[in-house]
């Protein structure tokens, strides 16, 4: 682990991270939280579990351990919000990979950029994006975490890092793996409960780095992954998401996939010439995964079996085995250019391939002709140039920019299931779309502690490979999708202020935003036996967050965030007719109009005497309060499809010693075992007990 002594490890949720850093950010103008996982790396947490506790954010969840996590940020979600990993977009081509498998241990920072995305980051979220800074190691290295948790949860990872010093290498390799069972108790409508009895998670990455110090670049890194993934599908009574498996007790269908990735990383300082710096990356993900649904008997929550209506299959119309290939190409270079100390500019290229071939031979057989999707392939680039201004003595800071977007894709509008009398082999689509975005971010320091912000981006979203290709089973191609646009606006303030030094210094921290987003063309799943997705809603979404954070010496913190957000829809007409819509007006589903959050901890230090000094152990308390949400739209009155509110009570122990090397933590989260629902009215874990154990060795 980095050495911290040169940061303010504070006992909070959003914490100081080294005083560079922040300040750079802060400056920025951008409404940003930053995050700091050190303080809680001992604990069994997760990434989202640190991002559900940031004002404007929610993490939306379909389950437990490997279930479908989406992360909304003031209103807008899964993939109208970008994640990337040292500024490089993160998440495997299916997604199976996503931020919660990096360990909070190996992450120094993770930024949350709240409504305006930096230019040069060179993505096209919409909602916002969380960038993931991983921590620079010592040069020899180990780290061993195992954590046990309810349901028959585990997770662990061993890491192992040296240096050749002659050579002038580095080189780690990491193991982590992750199981559960997901057997937790869900409510039956007409009473009683039923335990998740198809659930089963399992994931294997091992990955090794060689990084090389010697050569032109400061540093040249080369990665090699794979990763392994396995799921169980669980049918849910009650559900009305997007699966056919609503009513059926699913007990053979599952999913499964290899990833194989090679990455390489060059940072090259004054490059070419003074002053210019080089960053440049490149990624070759190979996904290879498929759906196995066979079984030639569905099952109800009853007990009773049934022959499947389709012949064979429990969650689609039909059966699968499918063997589907695709590949990315990831490039993205960056350059910045500090022309005097005042101004700098910076470059960004964002670039990717997709080439997706489907294969389900079983699908295609029984159905008689190919019911299977074509192949097909994507381009997307994005292209962005800002500019940073700092004058009257830093008081005035200012970041401009503007970006391309360059959106191509080759597919085919084909039927899951159409009448095979009729059928006949579609044509090939191309949809090509380009456009400008442009943002805006200042800030304004009133006094030394008292910061005005302001911001404004006009940005876009491309279609992803699963919204244009579908996934051949429940899920058609929409091969014309448009890119989504936004207008969003935040203005906001934040303040800290300082009393004494050491561990009895006094620190205030009070922020907030008001933001006003306007979203055309947004990309939704509809369609009720066969689905795809459209360009279908407007949406206006404005609202309020902001916190107050009270350190009173290193001893005690307390802290107490907020969020409400308005979310409507606002289109003029039904989709693709010139009738009015219905919908204009009401709230857009799986949306909380407000939530709290709020905590305290309490840290002694140098209990246990010598033998383990420096040691710490602190107690800590987390509560969360969500609002009652739709799940789907209300046509009526007499519809009534909400997830009602959520109170929830966390709290916990942990104990470091010899300099944090040594670590043991528990905590029990949901203390009152209250239900709980998310999106789509999904049933999540009730009362969960969790254990962690954490060495490091350097």
């Amino acid at each position: 682990m980095t050495d911290q002594s040169d940061k303010e490890v504070a006992f909070d949720t959003v914490t100081v991270v080294g005083t560079d850093e922040f300040e750079e950010l802060k400056k920025s103008g951008y409404p940003i939280t930053v995050i700091d996982p050190a303080k809680f790396a001992p604990r069994a947490m997760s990434v989202s579990d640190l991002l559900d506790r940031v004002p404007g954010i929610k993490v939306r969840r379909t389950g437990g351990l490997g279930s479908t996590t989406r992360i909304s940020i003031r209103g807008l979600e899964g993939k109208r919000v970008k994640v990337y990993i040292d500024g490089s977009p993160l998440n495997a081509p299916d997604g199976s990979f996503a931020v919660d498998d990096i360990p909070i241990h190996f992450i120094e920072r993770i930024e949350v950029y709240k409504g305006v995305v930096p230019a040069r980051f060179g993505g096209d979220g919409l909602g916002g994006a969380v960038n993931v800074v991983i921590v620079e190691l010592p040069p020899t290295y180990a780290d061993v975490f195992y954590t046990l948790g309810s349901y028959n949860q585990h997770r662990g990872h061993l890491l192992a890092k040296t240096y050749f010093e002659e050579l002038g290498i580095e080189w780690g390799a990491a193991v982590l793996g992750q199981f559960a069972k997901n057997d937790y108790e869900m409510p039956l409508a007409e009473g009683g409960t039923h335990v998740r009895d198809h659930d089963r998670f399992h994931q294997l990455l091992a990955a090794t780095v060689f990084s090389f110090k010697k050569l032109y670049f400061d540093d040249l890194e080369l990665e090699l992954v794979y990763i392994k993934n396995g799921k169980e599908i669980q049918g849910i009574p009650g559900y009305t998401g997007d699966s056919q498996a609503a009513v059926r007790n699913v007990q053979h269908a599952r999913t499964w996939s290899h990833i194989w990735l090679v990455a390489t990383h060059a940072d090259k300082e004054n490059f070419l010439i003074e002053n210019l710096d080089l960053m440049h990356g490149f990624a070759f993900p190979y996904l290879y995964s498929g759906l196995i649904d066979k079984s030639e008997t569905v099952y109800d929550f009853e007990g009773n079996s049934y022959p499947s209506p389709s012949g064979s299959g429990e969650v689609g119309m039909g059966p699968n085995d499918s063997k589907d290939r695709r590949f990315d190409i990831r490039d993205r270079i960056n350059l910045n250019y500090q022309i005097i100390p005042a101004l700098a500019l910076n470059l960004n290229n964002q670039f990717q391939y997709t080439n997706n071939t489907p294969e389900d031979k079983l699908a295609d057989a029984v159905a008689g002709y190919p019911i299977t999707p074509q192949p097909g392939s994507l381009i997307i680039s994005v292209t962005g140039l800002s500019a940073e201004i700092s004058l009257f003595d830093d008081r005035w800071f200012t970041v401009v920019g503007g970006k391309h977007y360059f959106f191509s894709s080759k597919g085919y509008e084909t039927e899951l299931y159409p009448d095979q009398d009729l059928f006949v082999p579609p044509d090939p689509v191309r949809n090509t779309n380009h456009g400008f975005g442009a943002n805006l971010a200042t800030r304004f320091k009133i006094t030394e502690p008292f910061l005005l912000k302001a911001s404004y981006e006009h940005g876009q979203r491309m279609p992803t490979g699963d919204e244009l290709f579908g996934n051949g089973f429940e899920i058609k191609t929409a091969p014309d999708l448009l890119p989504e646009k936004s207008d969003n606006f935040v203005g906001g303030f934040y303040f800290e202020k300082q009393f004494g030094e050491g561990r009895r210094r006094i620190d205030i921290k009070l922020e907030s935003d008001v933001f006003l987003m306007y979203i055309d063309d947004m990309i939704r799943l509809g369609g009720l036996l066969v689905k795809n997705y459209a360009n279908v809603d407007k949406a206006k979404i404005w609202g309020v967050d902001g916190e107050v954070q009270l350190e009173l010496t290193q001893y005690f913190y307390t802290y107490f965030n907020w969020t409400y957000q308005d979310i409507r829809n606002e289109g003029e007409f039904v989709p693709g007719t010139t009738q009015p819509n219905y919908l204009k007006g009401k709230r857009l589903p799986n949306m909380p109009s407000y939530f709290f959050n709020w905590g305290a901890e309490v840290t002694l230090f140098d209990l246990y005497g010598s033998w383990a000094a420096p040691s710490e152990i602190a107690l800590f308390y987390d509560g969360s309060h969500v609002a009652e949400f739709l799940y789907e739209y209300e046509v009526s009155e007499f519809q009534k499809r909400r997830v009602p509110s959520l109170t929830t009570h966390d709290a916990g122990f942990q104990f470091s010693f010899s300099d944090k090397r040594y670590c043991l933590s528990a905590s029990m989260l949901n203390i009152t075992d209250e239900q709980r629902y998310d999106l789509y009215n999904q049933p999540l874990p009730g009362r969960i007990f969790k254990l962690a154990l954490r060495g490091t060795f350097f």
